[in-house]
């Protein structure tokens, strides 16, 4: 970028001002990684140096394992994952040759006269190829080149852009780290679940149809406004340091009007989401000036940083309500005239603009259903900021701002300012585009030649055209049992503590920004990518709402959200180094596929609001658990505790045990419960019932019927370690024989 506004060196003045961007760049490089180098140089064809698992050294409270490492591999989510250490020289050259062949392929197609279009498919072919790569071979080797490269490109555009702000390019001003030349700017949009899970089933689908787009609109705008900042202040890309989720964090040169810039964008977004959205959804920006120093210990500033943001998320959309230090009157009020066509049917709050299969919808729920179509094969997002028209459907976001959603490769004639590949990181077919990869969880089940058949049970009125998503009817008719649905909702603990605490020792601070951002990208990479993964390979039947940053929700039938959350979580602590540091916590509901999707979702957050809080007997805390029917478990023990469940789930099918049996045995477990949970010594009375209960329903263990069937021998010899009040079956046996009802359909 710096070289952009240069020409070549004419005289003595010119070549200063390239030694000057010379110091400037090492001063950025110095900043990204603030780490020195040991003795010896780096030689990545000969000796070789594999990049440790950014997860590794994260602490708080607990020990830290022993650390594993990444592979040589182009960056896919399936290979993301550490193991052990091992060295292939020829496997490392394989890879050099590899890069250096792809950039000689992409310097011969790209047009290398377009900025836009050289800088970001050299930053796709650097994250392809060097996520997996140390940034140097000092103490720590958990810095991936390719973050290492795009923040000290981050940087180098801030101080460019500062120097340049104040005329001064002396190496000695470049070099001062005590001066605040940066601006961090952090930005969350509120209202997102209500937004989201406010809508009625209406129409033929119901929510199915727009439940994905709302979400991946959300996501989109998030994106639009931070390409508004960076566009507005004449900044590359890699400046946007972390974006998921609709928070983003994005690193700017400390200037007079980058301050008023914000301050100036702030009121124009609280005007239009009052305008667009009533205030129900809003966004909150926050920002800090620091010096270089702060991007050394950029902890520090992110908690600074985190406080600003919540003062002003307590006083959301006071731009708009407040003027000159007085409440703004006018801001009260909305117009909202319904008009001729009523209130729109879908969200019930915006008037109607359009009616579709003779439902009345707003502008707003018309595009959701539209982009929902599109989302369900899409392969590229494609992101303008032109009136220019297109031959397929642009959806407007903000400010002009309109994104496409593609199932093919855009034209070249496409007016672009950046095309996602969408879980690819191979470019070549869209070269003729700025571009990069984009790991997004976007799987939804779509309906096949079989899904055109009516299920039974199922309330629709029509089935699902083949492509089109599967109704929440579809799914839950797919589960075992009872047909309900299961919602999954999983996030990260401790995440804010993770950032700003998880890196510092009493040595060494480790919590510079390079780090952050490696940290950060890697756990999307889980959630956005590998989840994708998981679900379009294993667990078709399951529909995402959203998976990216730090969390995750995911609808499917009520068994396969149980399983999907105990795979995801054991594949979560192997990507994360099996670090006890580091952990999730995860909550699931079950409800009828007509339940108002607002009800069911608060229901899971309650669900995993209650695995962060309860401290089982035993623990010193909550946390690194999942709830499910009312249960709390830590995860080993959910492990131990799940098959058992769907062992006695089968035995009921064999008819080995009758539902009044296992009812019974849910009456034992509710007493077992009450005993440990409340030391209520009446729960003992389980004991002589579930005795009485084992004798006048199953012969004694010596008799002939057992030798002709081991598994009833088996069925039995389980009923009788229930006696033990302190075995993990008996503790838990409410669970496992609610569980068992649930899969029977009782």
């Amino acid at each position: 970028m710096c070289s952009s506004d240069l020409t070549e060196p004419q005289g003595t003045k010119d070549s200063l001002l390239v030694e000057s961007l010379c110091c400037l760049i090492r001063t950025a490089d110095y900043y990204s990684l603030s780490e020195k180098v040991t003795d010896g140089s780096q030689d990545f064809r000969g000796t070789g140096t594999l990049l440790e698992s950014i997860f590794a050294k994260l602490r708080l409270a607990e020990d830290t394992p022993e650390t594993l490492y990444y592979q040589l591999y182009l960056l896919d989510p399936t290979v993301a994952f550490p193991g052990e250490a091992g060295w292939d020289q020829g496997r490392g050259r394989k890879f050099v040759d590899g890069f250096i062949n792809e950039f000689d392929n992409l310097s011969n197609k790209i047009a290398l006269d377009d900025f836009d279009v050289v800088y970001t498919h050299l930053l796709s072919l650097l994250q392809r190829y060097t996520w997996c790569l140390p940034s140097s071979a000092g103490k720590y080797q958990d810095i991936s080149l390719f973050d290492h490269l795009r923040i000290t490109s981050a940087i180098s555009a801030c101080l460019y852009r500062y120097h340049q702000n104040t005329d001064n390019f002396d190496q000695s001003d470049i070099i001062d780290n005590k001066t605040d030349k940066f601006r961090l700017v952090v930005g969350d949009i509120s209202g997102i679940q209500k937004y989201i899970f406010e809508i009625a089933g209406i129409g033929v689908g119901g929510v199915a149809k727009r439940l994905r787009a709302r979400s991946f609109y959300l996501s989109a705008l998030a994106e639009a406004i931070t390409h508004k900042i960076i566009h507005e202040l004449a900044l590359p890309l890699s400046n946007i340091i972390i974006s998921s989720g609709g928070k983003f964090y994005i690193l700017l040169p400390n200037t007079e009007y980058s301050k008023l810039m914000l301050n100036e964008f702030q009121r124009e977004l609280d005007t239009w989401f009052v305008r667009e959205y009533f205030g129900e959804l809003s966004l909150n920006m926050a920002q800090v000036s620091f010096n270089g120093e702060g991007l050394i210990n950029f902890g520090e500033v992110l908690g600074t940083l985190s406080e600003r943001l919540a003062e002003r998320k307590s006083n959301p959309l006071n731009t708009f309500l407040i003027h000159d230090g007085m409440w703004h009157s006018d801001g009260f009020l909305i117009d909202h005239q319904v008009g001729t066509g009523g209130i729109c049917q879908c969200c019930r709050k915006h008037r109607s603009k359009v009616v579709v299969d003779d439902v009345h919808l707003c502008s707003h729920c018309d595009q959701n259903a539209r982009m929902g179509k599109r989302l369900a094969n899409a392969r590229y997002v494609a992101l303008m900021n032109s009136d220019l028209e297109c031959s397929f459907p642009v959806f407007p976001l903000i400010d002009g701002y309109q994104v496409a959603v593609l199932d093919d490769p855009p034209p070249a004639e496409l007016p672009s300012y950046l095309v996602y590949k969408l879980n690819d990181t191979d470019l070549q077919e869209i070269c003729h585009h700025p571009a990069l990869p984009k790991f997004m969880a976007n799987y939804i089940p779509l309906a096949d030649k079989e899904s055109t058949r009516k299920c039974e049970h199922c309330s629709e009125v029509q089935c699902p055209a083949p492509g089109e998503p599967l109704y929440f009817d579809c799914l839950a008719n797919r589960a075992r049992g009872r047909k309900l649905l299961g919602y999954l909702k999983a996030d990260v603990d401790y995440m804010g503590s993770l950032f700003v605490l998880g890196l510092r020792e009493d040595m060494d601070d480790r919590n510079n920004i390079s780090r952050m951002a490696t940290l950060s990208r890697m756990l999307d990479l889980f959630f956005s990518g590998w989840v994708e993964k998981l679900l379009a390979s294993e667990y078709r039947n399951c529909y995402t709402v959203y998976s990216g940053g730090d969390d995750l929700l995911i609808i499917g039938p009520w068994d396969e959200s149980v399983s999907l959350a105990a795979r995801i979580n054991r594949e979560f602590r192997s990507f994360t180094n099996n670090n006890a540091n580091i952990s999730l916590s995860a909550g699931i509901t079950l409800a009828k596929p007509r339940v108002p999707l607002s009800r069911s979702v608060a229901l899971a957050e309650d669900a995993l609001e209650k695995s962060k809080e309860t401290v089982l007997r035993g623990e010193k805390s909550g946390r690194n658990q999942i709830t499910f029917l009312d249960s709390t478990f830590k995860w080993n023990q959910f492990y131990s505790v799940l098959p058992v469940s769907g062992q006695v789930a089968n035995w009921l099918d064999l008819d080995f045990f009758s539902t009044n049996f296992v009812r019974n045995l849910l009456l034992y477990g509710k007493m077992v419960r009450e005993f440990h949970e409340k030391g209520d010594i009446r729960g003992m009375r389980y004991l002589p019932l579930l005795t009485y209960a084992i004798s006048r329903n199953y012969p004694d263990l010596n008799k002939q019927v057992y030798s002709d069937q081991k598994e009833l021998k088996v069925a039995r010899f389980w009923l009788e370690s229930l006696k033990d009040i302190n075995r993990l079956d008996t503790i838990h046996l409410l669970f496992i024989a609610q569980y068992a009802l649930l899969a029977k359909g009782g």
